[in-house]
């Protein structure tokens, strides 16, 4: 027997899914839009375990049935989208992109894309909007769930355990292991179901005693006001990539300390400016959009807004410890942009990083940098 239609928890659900999609467009009010993921989570784990509790309760609970109802609900709508994306990916994406897509949407059809994309996660990895499928992480993790949920209160029912009491255990452990190890291994705790676990574990909870709903519509709409209040100003305070800034340059301030107690010379390198995409591959598009890869360049105005902090910083650990400092984007901006391209070759090999070109060209101002430290010393 299914669980009754719950219209407040379908009302949770469309109000957790506008901050995700506007997280996913970029909007500058919801950088923490993600948290709603976390909703879900809980969402998923209180429905499943109201089903499961509810037909071990009656006798009336089967494993394959349960399966079937979830490959049921969920395949017919990933197929659909893994085959959208798929035809996508062919009108515009490079060759290799392609590859990875084929693969996320291997590892999308056998719930095991979280998997793949903890294992491709790295420092030169690439960009999110070249993983079309990327969004399909938390879905493998929910059905690993749900994997194990069944067998675990079937075993409790047998014994005839308090189910509560050893699914708040496991929840526990699960929040004490994502509270003790998400600094130390932020990918694994992103993408695996034990980092995960407590969320719908949260969810479960619940599900497994009877609690009465509040009959006062005051006592509904306070608790329903509690909920979104819970959702909202976290979508708008939180944010994916904290700014480590202010931690990068106090670490770097250390390292300068002790390389100039020690008496040496210490020549600061400013950050080079940022693309958007990755050059060579925002090169290779430009046919189809009938444009020269020399028009590609960066906003001047905008590296200077984005790196307005380190260039700050920069500034005052020159002058506090009488360092000698090499601007690079001084050597690869003017007044309105920043150029990407030398003569039909990329200065940048990805978003960031120079390539051999753009080492030849910034040669001499080293030199120079290197022979003004020789005259120092």
């Amino acid at each position: 027997m299914s669980l009754r239609y719950r219209p407040e928890i379908d009302g949770l659900r469309a109000v957790a899914v506008l901050p995700v999609v506007a997280f996913r467009f970029g909007a500058p009010w919801a950088p923490g839009g993600f948290v709603a993921v976390d909703v879900f989570f809980v969402i998923s784990g209180f429905l499943i375990t109201s089903i499961i509790r509810r037909e071990l309760g009656e006798g009336t609970f089967s494993l394959a049935g349960f399966y079937e109802r979830r490959i049921r609900r969920i395949l017919p709508a990933l197929f659909v989208v893994i085959v959208a994306s798929l035809a996508a990916a062919m009108a515009l994406f490079l060759p290799h992109h392609l590859r990875d897509a084929g693969q996320s949407a291997a590892a999308a059809t056998f719930f095991a894309s979280n998997v793949l994309f903890l294992l491709k996660v790295g420092y030169l990895d690439a960009a999110a909007y070249t993983k079309p499928l990327l969004h399909t992480w938390s879905l493998p993790i929910e059905e690993q769930f749900f994997i194990f949920v069944p067998l675990i209160l079937m075993a409790l029912a047998a014994l005839n355990r308090q189910a509560i009491l050893w699914v708040g255990g496991l929840t526990a452990a699960s929040f004490a292991l994502s509270a003790a190890t998400t600094t130390l291994m932020p990918t694994a705790a992103y993408y695996r179901l034990p980092w995960r676990a407590w969320e719908m574990g949260v969810g479960a909870l619940p599900a497994l005693k009877s609690w009465p709903l509040p009959h006062r519509r005051a006592l509904r709409e306070s608790v329903m006001a509690g909920g979104l209040l819970l959702i909202g100003p976290r979508s708008g305070a939180l944010s994916y990539d904290a700014d480590r800034t202010a931690f990068f340059l106090d670490r770097l301030e250390k390292a300068i300390r002790r390389l100039r107690g020690a008496g040496k010379q210490v020549m600061l390198v400013y950050p080079p400016p940022e693309a958007e995409q990755t050059v060579p591959e925002a090169a290779a598009r430009t046919p189809v959009r009938g444009s020269d890869p020399e028009d590609l360049s960066i906003s001047r105005e905008g590296f200077d807004r984005r790196a307005a902090g380190v260039i700050e910083g920069y500034d005052r650990l020159v002058e506090d410890y009488d360092l000698l400092g090499v601007r690079i984007d001084r050597l690869l901006c003017d007044n309105r942009n920043c150029d990407l391209f030398l003569d039909g070759t990329p200065l940048f090999r990805d978003t960031n990083h120079l390539t051999e070109t753009a080492a030849y060209t910034l040669a001499p101002q080293f030199i120079w940098a290197l022979r003004e430290l020789e005259t120092i010393q």
